[in-house]
C-alpha cells in the first residue's frame, strides 16, 4: 500500500492510495483506490496487524481543501486486505504527524512521536481502543519517525538521532530511560557505596569488574533478560579498594567520571560484549541518498548503505558494523 500524492502529483494522502499485488511484476498489478475516510494519511505511520494482516494507519496530515499544512491529525484508519477498503477508526489521544508505530509482543500497537504527540506515546489495544502512556514522557526524544524496535523481553528500545543516545521504554511499568546516563550513574553509585573513600574518578579496573559481575550475576539467573537497577544495586565488588590498594597509594580527586562508551548488557551469560567495529564494504553502483539504510543481518552485524555524498558524483560506500 502506497500513498502521498494525488493523480496530479500534489502532496496529499486525502484523495487516493495505491494497492500493489506483489505476485505480479513491479510495473503491473497496481490498483488505485479512492480515500473516502476524510483523513489525509500523508506522513502517517503504519504497521501490519499480526492478528488479521490488516494495515493500521496512525495520524497523518491536515488537508485544507487545497493543500496540506504539514500539521498533525489524531485520526486512525484501518485498511482491510480482504475487502481492500480503508475505514476510519477511533481517534487517538494525540495528533501525530511523522510518528512511528510498531507491534508489541502481545499483539498491541505502540505509537510514539510525531509533531503534536511528542510528549506521550500511546497503545492501540486489540479492540481498537487507545490508551495514553501517562507515566512515560518522551518529550526529550526526537519526534520525527522515532527509530523504535521491540526487544525479546518485550520492551521497546530506540535510537534518538538528535542526541545520539539509545533509550528504552517499559510499557508495562510505564518507564523510559536513556541507557548511557542511567547505567553510568548506577555503576558510579555502586562504586561509591562499596568504597566510601572512592575518588571522584573511579578506577577503570573497578568499573570493569563491577560490569562483569553485574552481567555474570544477571544472565546466570535471568538469561535473556536485561539487567536493571536492582541488579546493579545488589552487585558486589570482590576487592573494595581495587587498583588503589594494589598500587599502595591514593589517586588525586578529579573531575566527575564519564565513560567514553556507554556500559551495555549482553545476551551472553558471562563476560562483556566485544567492541563493535566498522569495516568498509563494496562501493554501490548508484548513489542512495536521503539518508541511508541500516539492516540487521542474520549473523548479528548491521549493514549500512547509502547516505550523503562528500563529492557530488561519488557513490557512498557500503559499511558493515559488527556487534
Amino acid at each position: 500500500m502506497t500513498y502521498g500524492s494525488d493523480l496530479t502529483g500534489l502532496q496529499t494522502g486525502h484523495a487516493k492510495y495505491d494497492i500493489w499485488d506483489s505476485t505480479g511484476a513491479p510495473d503491473a498489478g497496481h490498483l488505485t483506490l479512492d480515500n473516502s475516510t476524510g483523513t489525509d494519511i500523508f506522513c502517517s505511520s503504519q504497521v501490519l496487524l499480526p492478528q488479521s494482516g490488516n494495515l493500521f494507519i496512525a495520524g497523518g496530515d491536515v488537508w485544507t481543501g487545497t493543500q496540506t499544512t504539514n500539521g498533525p491529525n489524531n485520526n486512525s484508519n484501518l485498511y482491510d486486505s480482504a475487502s481492500m477498503s480503508l475505514t476510519r477508526g477511533i481517534n487517538m489521544n494525540r495528533a501525530r504527524w511523522y510518528s512511528s508505530s510498531i507491534t508489541l509482543i502481545n499483539g498491541e500497537t505502540y505509537i510514539q512521536g510525531g509533531s503534536g504527540g511528542s510528549d506521550r506515546p500511546e497503545i492501540r489495544g486489540l479492540d481498537g481502543s487507545f490508551r495514553l502512556m501517562s507515566g512515560i514522557n518522551t518529550s526529550a526524544i526526537g519526534n520525527p519517525y522515532p527509530r523504535n524496535f521491540v526487544a525479546p523481553d518485550g520492551r521497546v528500545f530506540g535510537y534518538d538521532p538528535g542526541n545520539g543516545q539509545m533509550y528504552r521504554v517499559d510499557t508495562d511499568r510505564q518507564r523510559h530511560d536513556h541507557d548511557a546516563r542511567q547505567l553510568q550513574h548506577r555503576v558510579q553509585r555502586r562504586l561509591v557505596l562499596e568504597r566510601r573513600d572512592v575518588p571522584a574518578r573511579p578506577d577503570p579496573a573497578d568499573r570493569r569488574q563491577l560490569e562483569r559481575r553485574l552481567h555474570d550475576r544477571h544472565y546466570r539467573h535471568h538469561p535473556g533478560r536485561r539487567a536493571d537497577a536492582d541488579d546493579v544495586e545488589h552487585a558486589r565488588l570482590g576487592q573494595r579498594d581495587g587498583a588503589r590498594r594494589r598500587q599502595g597509594r591514593s589517586r588525586p580527586a578529579a573531575a566527575p567520571w564519564r565513560a567514553k562508551r556507554p556500559a551495555t548488557t549482553t545476551s551472553r551469560r558471562s563476560g562483556t560484549p566485544p567492541p563493535a567495529q566498522w569495516r568498509q564494504g563494496a562501493v554501490a553502483q548508484k548513489m542512495r541518498l536521503y539518508h541511508s539504510n541500516a539492516l540487521l543481518l542474520p549473523d548479528g552485524s548491521v549493514l549500512v548503505s547509502g547516505g550523503g555524498a562528500i563529492v557530488a558524483d561519488a557513490a557512498p560506500p557500503i559499511r558493515t558494523r559488527t556487534t
